[in-house]
């Protein structure tokens, strides 16, 4: 093969690297001097004809850099301003004379020069503090060249945030103190401080205070946690006073609430989401850290949250889970640290009767409100989507619906009075069959459960729920005679879940290697199967019941289908279409891992065609690196030293998001475990004003700190 001449393969190169070519590839840093001038005699040499003054042109922008060149009137030095002000006031970090000395001037020498604006990194000013140099993403900028008499001004637009890179980025680390992290300096109590991210040029502000949530006798100092998947919500749909209500959920503790303004990014704490206990004997309840696993703002009301609480301690055998609905009543205003949000409470599911566990039970007879423990994890409309697991995250559990109605206490008289419209034994529906509920996703405000599968394998899972071989099979063989119906060990879930069915397929974990069988007639223990990769197994071999939902996920129709009875796949199915990874689905956009996107109303879109894809490695300057390798496609010579990571890189993608799939997320946790111990010092605290309600009002820090138990 010929190979690129060296002049021309490293003019592309070096352009790659100066400005961070393959927007969403590598991403690599430009590593000027200090005064970020940089001169290259292999840089391919514009034509001569002149274009006054200084023949200043951009040759390029990223997301954090630009790179201008420029041909100097003499061999002295030039300076340049850059800012994202018309008026050069403020500058941005990495030019600023100030902050980084002669980081505006391009030290002389040579009359063809470049400057790089913009490093990938932070730097440490005279003050002590250490600055993001980096530019900030999709923003224009104002620079001004000086040269001796001669100035010339103009703009540049730093490139979007691209969507695909070659490697994650390593952590910051400061060369000149080892040991030591090289991330911009954070201001403890500056909740107006900005920041550019170093890495990808996003503007940070910051929301949470590390005094926001301490420890008081009502709830315990735990630190923020913050959404692992894009298909978690904080925020409500609907503006309040120009911004919007945000939850931000704590690590054991009660989430805090903020608002805040997107246009100009102002955010106020507007205290700690909690409920107090409530001694209501009919309607009370015990103090609650309201569910901010995703946050259950109303649709239409900006001021209503939704959570559910617990009747009484869960080693309490006539334990009930309720609904309760807050509404915010503090106008906005900011309050000082670890002080509550100012909500009134009210049980819209009252006792003895009508508790959120007996409207599930008496909608359908088959739940047990004493086996499952529910997590509300989304409000659609008018909606809200339950999710009832008999364990942890990936165990068998129910998918309930609860229709709102006019938000006041069930049962009463009236017509639209809250109460359960739809529920799903997950693991009984034929096309969900030995499946474990990993999430449930909010969807928007459309009638449509969005539900992730997993096998019930694992402890947290309560499986797996196995059978075993009673004789040898050769790999040919259809006929398997089995020791019963399946049996779980595990202690955590019922030892019998249901018998195995035509259709159920079986992981078979032998010695020789393990296969999938798919039963097609059952005669009591003799199973006849289908197999497509047959193997021979041994007498004793394990035959794991697996989910029968291939893609991983399903999607309900629950107005059309309340009980989740369909088998003719139209109400209750998996798409085929996106599969086998994390999405977003927010009605009408449907998301995919690798930026695949779906667009149109929900309903009528699920399973139909991809509309379009976001490209991992868009082009620079007419360059394109590669941000994606599949193991087994071939890297282009030209390419191989852009990314001699990444194709052995990719080959354990799967198998890790497999193995984490599998893994219960932190955030993932009962209803009990979240709720404080101390039942009778909150009952000293509440004021309940008529049945069912409840106001909590700002409280000071102090008081003695207590660890919540289940």
């Amino acid at each position: 093969m010929n190979r690129p001449s060296r002049r021309m393969y490293i003019s592309w190169a070096t352009l790659a690297s100066l400005a961070s070519v393959v927007l969403g590839a590598v991403q690599a840093p430009v590593t000027p001097t200090e005064s970020g001038q940089t001169t290259s005699p292999r840089l391919p040499r514009r034509s001569r004809q002149a274009t006054p003054p200084l023949d200043l042109r951009v040759v390029g922008a990223t997301s954090t850099q630009a790179l201008l060149s420029y041909t100097a009137p003499s061999a002295l030095p030039c300076s340049i301003e850059v800012s994202e002000s018309r008026g050069f006031s403020p500058l941005v970090h990495d030019v600023n004379p100030g902050l980084f000395p002669g980081s505006n001037r391009d030290g002389g020498g040579e009359l063809s020069r470049f400057f790089v604006i913009g490093k990938k990194t932070s730097g440490l000013a005279p003050d002590g503090k250490r600055y993001s140099r980096a530019l900030q993403a999709n923003t224009v900028h104002y620079y001004r060249l000086t040269c001796g008499a001669v100035s010339v001004p103009g703009t540049f637009t730093t490139t979007n945030i691209p969507v695909g890179k070659t490697f994650p980025e390593p952590l910051p680390l400061d060369k000149a103190n080892p040991g030591q992290y090289n991330f911009p300096t954070l201001e403890p109590g500056d909740r107006d401080q900005t920041v550019v991210d170093p890495n990808t040029g996003a503007l940070l502000r910051r929301v949470t205070l590390p005094g926001d949530l301490g420890s008081t006798r009502f709830w315990d100092a735990s630190q923020t946690i913050w959404y692992d998947s894009g298909s978690f919500e904080a925020c409500s749909k609907v503006p309040s006073n120009g911004g919007y209500h945000c939850a931000v959920p704590s690590d054991g503790g009660p989430p805090r609430m903020y608002w805040i303004d997107p246009a100009s990014g102002a955010v106020r704490f507007l205290g700690v989401m909690y409920a107090p206990a409530n001694g209501d004997s009919q309607n009370g309840w015990r103090s609650q850290y309201p569910t901010a696993v995703t946050a259950l703002w109303d649709s239409q009301r900006n001021n209503v949250y939704y959570t559910l609480a617990n009747t009484r301690s869960s080693e309490d055998p006539a334990r009930k889970q309720i609904l309760l609905m807050g509404t915010y009543t503090g106008g906005d205003h900011a309050v000082p640290q670890n002080t509550a949000a100012e909500f009134i409470w009210t049980n819209l599911t009252p006792g003895p009767e009508d508790t959120l566990s007996d409207l599930l039970a008496r909608y359908n007879r088959s739940f047990d409100p004493a086996k499952f423990t529910c997590q509300a994890r989304a409000v659609q409309g008018d909606y809200l989507v339950v999710v009832c697991r008999r364990y942890y995250q990936d165990s068998y559990g129910w998918v309930a619906v609860v229709h709102l109605g006019d938000r006041q206490p069930a049962g009463l008289e009236r017509a639209d009075t809250p109460r359960v419209i739809a529920a799903v034994p997950v693991w009984r529906q034929p096309r969900s069959r030995w499946c474990g509920i990993h999430s449930l996703n909010p969807a928007g405000d459309t009638p449509v459960a969005a539900v992730e599968l997993q096998d019930l394998f694992g402890d947290g899972a309560t499986g797996p729920y196995a059978t075993t071989l009673t004789q040898d099979v050769n790999a040919s063989s259809t006929t398997f005679v089995v020791a019963g119906e399946p049996t779980s060990a595990n202690r955590n879930g019922d030892p019998f879940l249901m018998g195995a069915a035509v259709g159920d397929r079986f992981l078979v974990k032998g010695s020789g290697g393990e296969e999938t069988v798919t039963i097609t007639g059952i005669n009591g223990n003799t199973w006849q199967v289908s197999r497509r990769n047959g193997r021979s197994h041994r007498s004793g071999t394990a035959l794991w019941a697996e989910c029968s939902a291939e893609t991983g996920n399903i999607f309900w129709w629950f107005l059309e289908d309340p009980s989740g009875a369909d088998t003719t796949n139209r109400h209750y199915f998996a798409d085929r279409i996106l599969w086998d990874g994390h999405r977003v689905t927010r009605d009408p956009y449907d998301i995919m891992e690798e930026y695949v996107i779906r667009v149109g109303p929900l309903t009528r879109t699920l399973n139909g065609p991809i509309t379009f894809a976001l490209t991992h490695s868009p082009s620079f300057a007419g360059a394109a690196g590669v941000a994606r390798r599949e193991r087994g496609e071939k890297v282009p010579v030209e390419l191989r030293r852009a990314v001699p990571h990444q194709v052995d890189e990719q080959h354990h993608e799967h198998e890790q998001r497999r193995e984490h799939d599998q893994k219960p997320d932190d955030h993932e946790q009962p209803v009990e475990q979240l709720a404080p111990a101390d039942v009778e010092a909150d009952l000293l605290e509440g004021r309940a004003r008529g049945p069912g309600v409840h106001v909590s009002r700002p409280r000071g820090s102090g008081g003695s700190a207590r660890s919540p138990r289940c």
